[in-house]
This record gives C-alpha cells, sequence and structure tokens, in this order.
C-alpha cells in the first residue's frame, strides 16, 4: 500500500515522494497506459527542468503535462501536500513556494523517445479539500516508479491553483506558481538557449 517513504521533516525534504510499493499488484487495480516525456523544454518559475538526468522525469500523457509530487516539485509550485491510508494523497494550494530544486542523477533516461508504462494512481485523491474520482478523470493521477504524478490541466493549474501557465514553439510550457524576481527573464533565456541549442533570442540579449 503507499507510504511516504521519508517523514515530512526538514531533513527530509529533499527527497520526499509518495509511493507504491512494487511487490504490490498494480495491474489488478488498475490497467496499464502508456505515456512519455516531453520533447520540450519545461519551467517551473523561470528554472529550467533537466529531463535527460532526471530521477523523476516529467511525463506526457494525452498531450498534457504530468509533474511528479516529489518534496522538490510540491514545494517549488506552493503545494501542500499529505498523505495517509484512509484519505489516499491530498493536495492544496498554500502561500509561497520554494526556487526549484531537481533529484538529478548521473545516469541518463533511457529510451527517452519511447513509451513509458503507467498506471492510474488506485488510491483516493483530493485538490483543496474536494474528492477527485479518479477512474473518471480524462488525466487521472498516475503512478510512474512508484511515484505519484499529477496533470497540469488548465483545471487544476488555473482553476484550482491559479498558477499562469504559458505555451510556444521554442519556450515549451511555463508554469509561473509565484512571483517572477527581476532577473529571471535572462536567466531563463540563458538556460532554454542551452536545452533548445542557441535557437532563443531576447531583446538586449
Amino acid at each position: 500500500m503507499p507510504q511516504i517513504l521519508k517523514a515530512w521533516t526538514a531533513a527530509a525534504a529533499l527527497s520526499l515522494m509518495l509511493v507504491w510499493p512494487a511487490p504490490v499488484s498494480r495491474a489488478a487495480a488498475s490497467p496499464e497506459v502508456q505515456a512519455s516525456f516531453p520533447a520540450f523544454p519545461v519551467t517551473v518559475n523561470g528554472t529550467v527542468t533537466d529531463q535527460t538526468h532526471s530521477q523523476y522525469p516529467l511525463l506526457l500523457y494525452r498531450d498534457v503535462t504530468y509533474f511528479p509530487m516529489t518534496w522538490n516539485y510540491t514545494s517549488s509550485l506552493g503545494l501542500a501536500v499529505s498523505w495517509s491510508k484512509e484519505n489516499g494523497l491530498s493536495l492544496d494550494k498554500k502561500d509561497g513556494c520554494v526556487p526549484p530544486a531537481q533529484d538529478l542523477t548521473a545516469e541518463v533516461n533511457a529510451n527517452s523517445g519511447g513509451s513509458q508504462t503507467v498506471v492510474p494512481a488506485p488510491f483516493p485523491v483530493k485538490v483543496n479539500g474536494k474528492t477527485i474520482v479518479n477512474a473518471d478523470e480524462p488525466y487521472p493521477v498516475l503512478l510512474y516508479r512508484n511515484i505519484a504524478y499529477f496533470p497540469m490541466t488548465w483545471r487544476f493549474a488555473h482553476e484550482e491553483f491559479n498558477w499562469k501557465t504559458s505555451w510556444d514553439n521554442v519556450r515549451g510550457f511555463a508554469i509561473q506558481s509565484c512571483a517572477r524576481l527581476d532577473d529571471e527573464e535572462r536567466t531563463q533565456a540563458e538556460a532554454l538557449n542551452l536545452a533548445n541549442g542557441g535557437q532563443l533570442a531576447v531583446k538586449n540579449g
């Protein structure tokens, strides 16, 4: 059954994650579906995510970007996360967020252009106190690498969490959950240039 790998304390803040242990037969509870890794840049509050070396890379399912509900991502998105055996996963909007940090490894994610097997989460989910019937959702909460992944749809990103999102062919997908820093645009442009092979230009850049 799902469990918190580490206590919700400052000492565990860098690695908290919601998991579903491998020995449990997930296929019996939820059918497997196929997702993929995004082929475009993704930024969180101006920080470009490193999907190549991420321990928990973002996913793309039915053309919607999914974020892993690790401590680092939920903290940077300004979300309070709780878990209990009886009530399942709960996500609530909170005030403030921390600068994005990423769980990176020296290994490169293999098969980046292929399909990734995921399963819809078989436990209850609440967003801002409202129950989400995962089985009826067109974009359900998913499990991948034993981590809960949440969809960044308009309904959740804008209506529930009040974030700003944007998309274009060069910059890719961006989420702004906190106020922008004064020099953030230039820093983001430099990171996007690295991610896109130097294709992005900005005024006075």
